[in-house]
C-alpha cells in the first residue's frame, strides 16, 4: 500500500525525497521503488523488484527535449538555421538549442 501511494505521489509530480518522506520510506527504498533493482538475500537468492511502470510510460518532464524535437533541430541546423530561429520555432530557449547542437555535432573532427 505504501509503494502504491508513493507511486501516485511521483505521478502527480512530487519530488522523490518529498514522496518518500510523506509515506515514511527511506530515500534508498524510494530509489529502489522508482527504478527497480535486484536484491540479494542472505541465502544467496536474488529477488527482482520491478519498476512501478515501464520506462516508456514514465512521464517525461517538458524540461527535456523529445526525440522528435532533437531530429527537427538537427534538420533545421543542417539547412543553415541559426539557434535563435530554431528556438523561436520550438518555443525553447536559444541556449537549449545551442547546447543541443554543441553536444550532438557529428561528422566534424575536433581540433582539425
Amino acid at each position: 500500500m505504501t509503494r502504491k501511494r508513493f507511486t501516485k505521489l511521483l505521478a502527480q509530480g512530487q519530488p522523490l525525497a518529498a514522496a518518500a518522506r510523506e509515506v515514511g520510506a527511506m530515500r534508498t527504498t524510494a530509489y529502489i521503488w522508482r527504478d527497480g533493482t535486484a536484491v540479494r538475500r542472505k541465502d544467496s537468492a536474488v529477488k527482482v523488484v520491478p519498476q512501478p511502470w515501464p520506462l516508456s510510460l514514465r512521464p517525461i518532464s517538458s524540461r527535456f527535449l523529445f526525440e522528435e524535437e532533437r531530429i527537427l533541430i538537427a534538420d533545421l541546423a543542417s539547412r543553415g538555421a541559426r539557434p535563435t530561429e530554431i528556438a523561436a520555432l520550438h518555443d525553447r530557449s536559444p541556449s537549449t538549442i545551442s547546447r543541443e547542437l554543441r553536444r550532438n555535432v557529428h561528422g566534424r573532427t575536433r581540433g582539425a
